[in-house]
């Protein structure tokens, strides 16, 4: 079921993402996938704002926008 309709944008910068996997760990939603060695979004409808994947990521590759 979906949480949220796009209040926030989930940003993942690809050029600064190391493919740690801590956003895919710590995203209690299951709103990221690593593929190809860097993280992406998929389930954005899912996320709950919670915020817990930008501030998991030591890289700063995760921003929230909206």
């Amino acid at each position: 079921m979906a949480y949220n309709s796009s209040v926030m944008d989930i940003l993942v910068n690809a050029d600064l993402c190391t493919g740690c996997g801590f956003c895919v760990d710590n995203c209690p939603q299951g709103v990221f996938e690593l593929k190809d060695g860097t993280s992406h979004v998929v389930n954005e409808e899912d996320c709950l704002e919670c915020h817990l994947c930008e501030v998991s990521c030591e890289s700063g590759a995760i921003t929230m926008e909206g």
